[in-house]
């Protein structure tokens, strides 16, 4: 998959009803204008029970498999509505038991949704993001596709107003304000020259939407549509130089689906020229070792200057209770900066927010919430997977500092975790039983890096090192690469990078 395709695989949850915010001047939040209210047209079988999509009715078919595409889209968008406006209840309200499990830490249940969703609290930094109408964008090549989306260049931007009153919508001024700069975006960064000048990043920008292949499969369809409904969600409550921005979403949310087109309902955000994982491809291969010196990495500089930018935004994430669940090198991609910028090293972005989730808040303060595992659904890659995933313990914020230290250590060796390990069982034992993890004595490093990766691969949750700890231990790493002649700049960013997290 191509990785600018890979850029926008995520999900959010909205759960507000609202036609507009005339008049008070104030933008309306995402979870509202995701949710414009219109007509729950609710769809039901033979026997006269409402059927979800994909839900076979009593003679054994899937009901909407036998209506036409266009109703199809119709119907599922009636039912991810109506799905929402039912998910009103705030999961912090839940009444979870604390046991102790296997690995000494706390269990607690956690309320997975039928459709695997949680509610987002809005945070304070919630951007205004700019609501457009599909026939306002001038959509280019296709860039790549994914298993629900599939995401194209976008060529120009031209604003109608008439889109805007065919929705009855009415927008804030920040929002309209939010539109125009999209255009003028989008117009100067089909300049290069233009980019360069600015001495700014590139401001080109995809659009996402749904493929129209998941009609042949109404429940993934379905999923789909709550999958992005989500991913806006939490993209629009993101503010993070590390995180991939969300610009624009589609003017009536999930609602646009009403046209019956498929692609009606998109996200618009910042193109990612590169993933890490296509990166680690491009770098040179380390030589073969076939002697008891270890090997020196020669982009030392920038594996560290990328794992701090990766732990920043999981930083960021922690801060306010969000688990990624699925930390690795196809999920980090890089905003490229123009030619004339002073900064050595790309800029890392984390997206695809498809497994996220945000945990209650703490409400026993007698439990440390970081030994605390919420029992969830399995999900994630599984050589990244923490040994209390793996084995059905749950999941916390360490489990993401976990994959953090996979990921790294597969910058740094140029492989990935575990490759000559491809069956599940050999694999559950390498991991959780034996406790073997990839080695590093192999590479010349500084010290405290190896001591940095040792803490974030502990098997034990107690013992495992927070996103916070190992920020603060990546300091020290650079101390010791004094002698190294790493840029002042990487110090620095570090530095950046520890008070953006810490600001959360």
């Amino acid at each position: 998959m191509s990785s600018a395709a890979s850029t926008n695989n995520a999900n959010a949850n909205a759960n507000t009803t609202d036609t507009g915010n005339a008049g008070n001047g104030k933008p309306r939040s995402l979870t509202k204008m995701l949710n414009l209210k219109i007509p729950l047209l609710r769809s039901r079988s033979r026997s006269g029970k409402q059927q979800l999509p994909g839900r076979s009715s009593s003679d054994g078919k899937s009901f909407f498999r036998r209506v036409s595409d266009r109703q199809l889209v119709r119907n599922i968008a009636s039912h991810v509505i109506a799905e929402l406006h039912q998910k009103q209840s705030n999961m912090y309200g839940c009444s979870a038991t604390f046991v102790e499990s296997s690995s000494s830490a706390f269990l607690v249940p956690f309320e997975d949704t039928q459709v695997d969703q949680v509610h987002v609290h809005p945070f304070k930094d919630e951007l205004v993001v700019a609501p457009l109408h599909r026939k306002e964008l001038e959509v280019g090549e296709l860039l790549g596709s994914g298993g629900f989306s599939e995401v194209f260049s976008i060529q120009a931007v031209q604003l109608k107003n008439r889109y805007i009153k065919q929705e009855r919508v009415s927008l804030s001024a920040a929002e309209k304000e939010a539109r125009q700069t999209m255009q003028e975006d989008v117009t100067n960064s089909t300049s290069q020259d233009q980019a360069d000048k600015d001495g700014g990043e590139n401001q080109s920008l995809v659009v996402k939407h749904l493929k129209s292949e998941l009609l042949d499969n109404p429940t993934r369809f379905y999923q789909a549509v709550l999958d992005l409904e989500q991913e806006a969600n939490f993209l629009a409550a993101m503010n993070h130089p590390n995180i991939v921005k969300l610009r624009g979403v589609a003017l009536g949310g999930a609602g646009s689906l009403r046209s019956g087109r498929h692609n009606e309902f998109f996200l618009v955000m910042d193109r990612l020229t590169d993933t890490l994982a296509n990166r680690i491809d491009q770098w040179e291969e380390l030589p073969t070792n076939n002697t008891s010196a270890p090997v020196r990495v020669p982009n030392i500089e920038a594996i560290v200057d990328y794992a701090t930018q990766l732990a920043s935004a999981l930083g960021y994430l922690h801060q306010r209770r969000l688990i990624f669940r699925d930390v690795k090198a196809d999920n980090a991609g890089f905003l490229p900066l123009s030619s004339s910028s002073l900064y050595p090293f790309d800029r890392l972005q984390l997206f695809d927010f498809g497994l996220c989730r945000q945990l209650p808040a703490q409400r026993n303060f007698n439990i440390d919430p970081e030994q605390t595992c919420y029992n969830m659904s399995m999900a994630g890659t599984m050589r990244y997977m923490s040994p209390e995933m793996l084995l059905g313990q749950g999941y916390n914020r360490k489990s993401d500092v976990y994959a953090w230290a996979m990921t790294v250590v597969e910058m740094i060796s140029r492989k990935k975790p575990y490759e000559n390990i491809d069956k599940v069982e050999q694999f559950l034992d390498t991991v959780c039983k034996q406790h073997e993890r990839p080695c590093v004595s192999n590479y010349v490093l500084p010290p405290s890096l190896v001591v940095t990766l040792e803490r974030a691969w502990s098997p034990s949750v107690i013992t495992r090192a927070t996103m916070m700890d190992v920020l603060d231990q990546l300091l020290e790493v650079i101390d010791q690469m004094g002698d190294w002649d790493v840029e002042e700049e990487l110090e620095a960013d570090i530095d950046s990078s520890i008070t953006l997290a810490r600001a959360a």
